[in-house]
This record gives C-alpha cells, structure tokens and sequence, in this order.
C-alpha cells in the first residue's frame, strides 16, 4: 500500500513538473509570437494570377498592416490596400504553430485560415480568392515602418520606394492609399503594471538589467545594452529594439513599432525574472 501512494506521489509531482515546464516554454514561445507579429507594417501586394472577370487586375499597389494583440494573444488585425473601395472586411487573426491565420474576405469573396509568416523581418501572406466569375491572388510582403532591409522580396520595395516611406507614420501611410483614422484600430497602448515588484522579488537597482540573458530552457535572449538598446532573439530571429528602465519595470519599443511594451521585472543575482507578454513571469540566466 505504501508502495502504491509513493509511486503515486512521485507521478502527481512529475506531471506537476512537466506542466510548469510547459507554461514556461508557452510563455517565451507567446512572447516571441507577439514580438515578431505585433505592431505596425508597411509593404505592398500583388495582383497574380487573375482569371476571367480579375484576368487584368495585374500589378503591384501600397499595402499596410496592423496586429494590436493583448496579453491573451487575442489579435486584432487591419490590412489595408490601395484599391479603391474594396478593403480586406471582417478580418480576424489567430496564432498557429510558429504564425498566425487569417480569415476574412475581399471583394465579397470569403478567405479562411491563410497563413502568415514571418522570416528575416519580412511579413508575408498570400491570399486566393475566387468567385463564380473568376478568381485572383493576392500576394502581400511587409516590413516594418522605416525598414531599409528590403531585399529580394516579391513583391518589395526599391530603394526611392523606401526613401519615399521614410519617416512617414502609420497614419501618415494610411490616408496616402486612402483610408482614414476610424477605418483601421488605435495603436495599441501598454496596461498599466502595479508598482511593485511581483513573486516576492525585490526591486533592481536602475541599470542591473544591463546585459545578455538567456532563457533558463534555452533559445531566447534578452540583451540590454547600456545605451539604451537591445534585442530579442529567438531562434535565428534578431528584434531589435530601444529601451527605458527604471528598477521596476522596462518599457521596450521594438524597431518599427510605435508604442512601448512594459514589463514588471525583478534581477536576483544572475537570475532576470521579467514578465512575459501575457504578465506571467519567466526566467532568464545572465550569459
């Protein structure tokens, strides 16, 4: 009998251990989602493969996006087009595997579950639509406001096309092409964190978050540099980003992203315990 409780015993505390382990990983995993999705987009899309009635809607035009998404990993998408009168309607987004699905529909035509990926800092999704009296494709590529990084991308911006954009807000880029304030959501805003230190902590000295820490399961980093910038990185995946830190929380607004994301942190010895986009806690080790 006593055999049977302790092995029982030792199987309640293991599977304990494999879901804290778990929620720790989903909690970086979320983190990195958010941080390479979230935020303001500026690109273009293209016309392929018209068919019938769309056989001339050929070409390149404007295109910009926005993903608000709150700590539950709820989003809320826009992507607009330079086409007049036909916008993207009823768009909605969720997070699947390492990128998100979109669902919506354009020109009356309903798409579902069309992924969208992101690699190299290139945003990118190509959405089929087809009707009784034809059918087209819509091919979008994306970087993030005042990105020079465009390369080989198809479509993609040339270097006056990039020159032009620079320095332009979102809003700025949206009425361009056509849309105004109340067709697209606010930027998203940062909650407000409590003021003080969660999970029995104590607060850090302004600064001690200075330096590269890695996630105690591995394959994230953290880095702040004493000049006010860092990155994320996650996997081959670089985010950079500039920073404010005040002993209690760090405020990071990741390049091409217009609004700050806060988070409450805590620096115990070599150990950053910071919290994630979903306000649970996670550790990181100093490298």
């Amino acid at each position: 009998m006593k055999k049977i409780i302790a092995l029982t015993l030792a199987l309640i505390m293991c599977a304990a251990l494999f879901c804290a382990c778990g929620k720790g990983e989903k909690a970086s995993d979320n983190a990195a989602l958010i941080a390479r999705f979230g935020g303001d987009w500026n690109g273009c899309v293209k016309f392929v493969d018209g068919r019938q009635k769309y056989e001339d809607l050929t070409g390149t035009v404007a295109a910009i996006a926005r993903f608000n998404i709150d700590k539950k990993g709820e989003i809320t998408p826009f992507i607009g087009l330079f086409v007049e009168d036909t916008p993207i309607e009823d768009l909605t987004a969720r997070f699947e595997g390492d990128g998100i699905l979109l669902s919506g529909k354009w020109i009356n035509a309903e798409f579902k579950d069309v992924p969208m990926t992101e690699k190299d800092g290139t945003l990118s999704t190509t959405i089929p639509i087809e009707k009784e009296a034809g059918s087209v494709t819509l091919r979008f590529n994306f970087r993030r406001l005042d990105d020079t990084g465009w390369t080989d991308e198809n479509p993609g911006f040339s270097e006056s096309q990039i020159n032009d954009c620079m320095g332009k807000s979102f809003d700025e880029l949206a009425e361009i092409i056509g849309y105004k304030k109340s067709d697209y959501p606010e930027a998203a805003s940062s909650p407000a964190k409590e003021d003080k230190p969660a999970d029995g902590g104590s607060d850090a000295k302004a600064g001690a978050i200075i330096g590269s820490w890695e996630y105690v399961n591995g394959g994230y980093v953290y880095t702040f540099n004493a000049d006010g910038t860092g990155n994320y990185t996650a996997g081959s995946t670089v985010m950079n980003f500039t920073y404010e830190d005040d002993g209690k929380t760090v405020k990071i607004l990741y390049t091409g992203n217009t609004t700050p994301n806060e988070f409450a942190y805590t620096v115990s010895g070599n150990t950053l315990s910071i919290e994630d986009s979903f306000g649970s806690k996670v550790e990181y080790k100093k490298k």
